[in-house]
C-alpha cells in the first residue's frame, strides 16, 4: 500500500512517498464462487446444458481473486536519486524482482552509462526513461514470464530537469505495460500508488469519480 506525490513548481520539484510496503497475494472469496455450485443439490458444481461444470478451468476462479495485502514491511526505499542528473524516481509494486530490490536495481541502472554525460548535457528526462523502462522491463520478464496472468504491477514516476530546460518534466514508467507515460505539463501534482484518498484531500474527489462523473455526463 503505496502513495507517491510529486510536485511541480517553477522553483522546484518536490517528491515524496511512505517507507511502508505490503506483502500482498490474490485471493479469492468462497462466496464470489457460489454461482457455480447449486445448493439444492448438495451444493454441487453445476453443469451446462452438455453435462460439463460451469467451473471448468483456473481462470474462472483468478478472475474473482482480489489483492489482499497480509504483511507489512517498514522501512522500505521507495524514492532514489539519479544523481549527478538532477532526476528523482519513485516506485510503487513489487519491491523486489527475484531476488534482487528495485533499489539495487536502480544503484545498477545508476552505475552503468545510462547518465553518461555528451557534450556538456546530460540525457533529456524522457530519454533516461525510456533507458531505465527498458533495462527494468527485460530483467522484469526473465522473471514473470512464464506466468504472464498474474504479472504483478511495477510503476515508477521520474521527474527532474532537462540541461536545456527550466521547465520541469514528470513521466511514469509502467514497466509491466512496458510503457512510458506523459503526465502533467509543466506544472502541477502527480501522484502514485494508493491515492484515492491523497486525491480527496487535495481536490475533493478522486480520479476514479471524476471518470464516473463524466461518464454520466456524457
Amino acid at each position: 500500500m503505496t502513495t507517491l506525490v510529486v510536485l511541480s513548481t517553477k522553483d522546484a520539484i518536490v517528491m515524496g512517498c511512505d517507507s511502508l510496503s505490503s506483502v500482498t497475494r490474490n485471493l479469492v472469496d468462497p462466496y464470489s464462487l457460489v454461482e457455480y455450485f447449486d445448493g439444492e443439490n448438495e451444493w454441487r458444481l453445476k453443469l451446462d446444458e452438455d453435462g460439463r461444470p460451469l467451473l471448468n478451468n483456473w481462470y474462472n476462479i483468478y478472475e474473482k481473486t482480489e489483492i489482499i495485502p497480509y504483511s507489512n514491511m517498514t522501512h522500505v526505499s521507495k524514492i532514489f536519486s539519479l544523481s549527478p542528473l538532477p532526476i528523482g524516481v519513485l516506485t510503487t509494486g513489487v519491491a523486489s524482482i527475484g531476488q534482487r530490490t528495485i533499489k539495487s536495481l536502480i544503484s545498477e541502472f545508476k552505475s552503468s552509462n545510462n547518465l553518461r554525460y555528451k557534450n556538456g548535457k546530460y540525457n533529456r528526462i524522457k530519454t533516461v526513461s525510456s533507458k531505465l523502462l527498458k533495462f527494468l522491463h527485460k530483467i522484469y520478464c526473465e522473471e514473470f514470464l512464464t506466468n504472464a496472468i498474474v504479472r504483478p504491477p511495477l510503476e515508477l514516476i521520474i521527474g527532474g530537469y532537462d540541461s536545456e530546460s527550466q521547465i520541469p518534466k514528470i513521466f511514469r514508467i509502467k514497466v509491466h505495460e512496458n510503457i512510458v507515460e506523459d503526465t502533467i505539463i509543466d506544472f502541477g501534482m502527480v501522484f502514485g500508488g494508493q491515492m484515492d484518498e491523497i486525491q480527496r484531500i487535495v481536490f475533493g474527489t478522486n480520479s476514479a469519480n471524476k471518470a464516473r462523473i463524466a461518464e454520466r455526463s456524457g
